[in-house]
């Protein structure tokens, strides 16, 4: 089965035990031994799909995370965040996959403070501009940022063509990204 029929079923199901487990253990992989925070599908050119419908058809992607691990014997850990809209109201879906297991998606509303504030980021970064760029991948890491222009484009940046500033921009967004994720839980209790 290919890995974009197996997430559009999952999406459809998060079941009880999937979400204890995942909500207790929400920040890292536990195989690759490190923190990993992230974003999407990873087909089998180990980078994200871009998926313009996060999750539902009447749902619009606003700004997608995605950390991966690569490069590594059985390395398929990756995590997700991303920021959809429908009807006005934003929602945050977090994609979480380890080594072996299948992926657990979770999704709590947010209020369009986070959407500000990562954009913020991208601005004070630079990273509309990144596109322009070409550089070498990272080894271990895999960094993809995906968000809307001022003309609704879907821009797309990644580990593989950031500045020398890139890790601190994409650790940025992954610490907004994650904060927001903690609060959420917090509020969902």
């Amino acid at each position: 089965m290919k890995m974009t029929t197996k997430r559009t079923l999952i999406l459809g199901m998060v079941r009880t035990l999937g979400v204890v487990s995942f909500l207790c253990g929400l920040r890292g992989c536990s195989k690759s031994g490190g923190d990993t925070n992230s974003t999407k599908d990873i087909p089998d050119g180990g980078d994200p799909a871009v998926n313009e419908n996060a999750g539902k058809t009447d749902e619009k992607l606003l700004f997608d995370y995605y950390e991966a691990v690569v490069g590594t014997v059985g390395g398929d850990c990756y995590d997700e965040i991303t920021i959809t809209e429908t009807e006005g109201a934003h929602r945050l879906h977090v994609y979480h996959k380890d080594d072996g297991a299948a992926e657990t998606h979770v999704v709590f509303p947010v209020g369009k403070e986070l959407l500000d504030t990562v954009m913020g980021l991208v601005g004070e970064y630079g990273m509309e501009h990144w596109g322009e760029l070409s550089g070498e991948a990272l080894d271990g890491k895999q960094y993809v940022v995906k968000f809307r222009d001022q003309n609704d484009t879907l821009i797309r940046v990644s580990s593989d063509n950031m500045p020398e500033n890139g890790t601190s921009a994409f650790g940025a967004v992954r610490q907004a990204m994650w904060s927001a994720v903690e609060a959420a839980k917090k509020e969902a209790k």
